[in-house]
């Protein structure tokens, strides 16, 4: 039996103030609203994996003969989930505070969800 719980977080934060320095960055007053302090990008992802796996073995032995029987089943079941958002427009630069605001227009992002069952017949050995 195996279970697998996978947890990530990934954050992107473009300081404005930062950016002046880079050779083709945006001009302050075109990013978000304009008075924006930079851009976030926030991406979260949860994987769950489930599987189990039964083996069964038989032996019957009679006089001159042998009776062997081995059989396998095995059952998983796969589920993602996934939450993307991002803004450009950030009402403050300190990393610890930043979120995404309220204000559907600059907002973007997308959510998703994904499942897979598995449950077969391995083998049947004679």
């Amino acid at each position: 039996m195996s279970l697998d719980y996978i947890y990530q977080q990934r954050k992107g934060f473009q300081n404005i103030d930062a950016s002046i320095f880079a050779i083709n960055s945006a001009h302050p007053s075109t990013v978000g609203s304009g008075n924006s302090f930079g851009s976030l990008g926030l991406r979260t992802n949860k994987f769950i994996n489930y599987q189990s796996d039964l083996t069964a073995y038989y032996n019957k032995s009679f006089g001159e003969h042998n009776i062997d029987i081995v059989a396998g089943i095995q059952d998983q079941f796969y589920k993602l989930f996934n939450e993307d958002l991002s803004t450009d427009n950030l009402s403050t630069n300190d990393y610890e505070r930043i979120f995404i605001p309220n204000d559907r227009p600059s907002v973007a992002g997308f959510s998703g969800r994904d499942q897979k069952f598995w449950f077969g017949y391995v083998e049947l050995q004679l």
